[in-house]
């Protein structure tokens, strides 16, 4: 074993301890629900993934979207309480876009850069604050993240433009199932600004 790879399972081992106590698991379920929290769950108890309806209490809910009940409606097969179902999601979210950052930071410079980018995001107030929350959001952020990883990835660093636009957009899409419209627009919004050839207006 390299001293390199010994340094690196290490920083991934204090890692790994720093996430586990900052989203202590337990605590998921000592609060009551906040907000949408309670409706998202009941939600997820009704949902049927043949038929992905957002209905509670049999009756259709509106401005709500399929793709986070979803995700919790599987999390309750795993035997986790109702009470927490939601936002264990929200945290299994958390840690994903904390692996997609490390995997990114690693890739464009090295371990290290990796290591507190990736700290950095999931021990910041807003996310510590947030993540716990039985809510949408950090499923569309990890949905989006993952577009524009696959658009710089695959269009900029390889030039296969039509790969790169079908893989976000099948990323896109699925954080509209989230969160709606507003996927759309955090997606699209920083091409009104880039420059020949990522934007066709100029």
């Amino acid at each position: 074993m390299t001293d390199n790879s010994f340094s690196t399972k290490k920083i991934i081992l204090v890692l790994s301890v720093a996430f586990a106590f900052i989203y202590f698991l337990p605590e998921l379920g000592w609060t009551e629900f906040r907000w949408k929290e309670g409706l998202y769950s009941s939600i997820a108890l009704e949902m049927n993934l043949t038929r992905p309806n957002t209905v509670a209490h049999g009756e259709v809910i509106r401005s709500t979207y399929p793709l986070f009940p979803m995700m919790v409606s599987l999390v309750l097969k795993l035997a986790i309480p109702v009470s927490m179902a939601a936002r264990f999601s929200s945290v299994l979210c958390v840690l994903a876009i904390t692996a997609a950052i490390w995997i990114a930071a690693a890739r464009a410079y090295d371990i290290r850069t990796a290591a507190v980018s990736s700290a950095f995001f999931f021990s910041s107030m807003v996310v510590v604050e947030k993540g716990i929350d039985g809510y949408p959001e950090f499923l569309a952020f990890f949905l989006l993240l993952c577009a524009w990883f696959s658009w710089f990835t695959l269009g900029i660093q390889r030039g296969k433009w039509n790969l790169a636009w079908f893989v976000s957009f099948l990323f896109c899409g699925s954080a509209f199932y989230t969160i709606g419209w507003a996927a759309l627009f955090y997606f699209f919004l920083p091409l009104v600004f880039m420059r020949r050839p990522l934007s066709i207006w100029s």
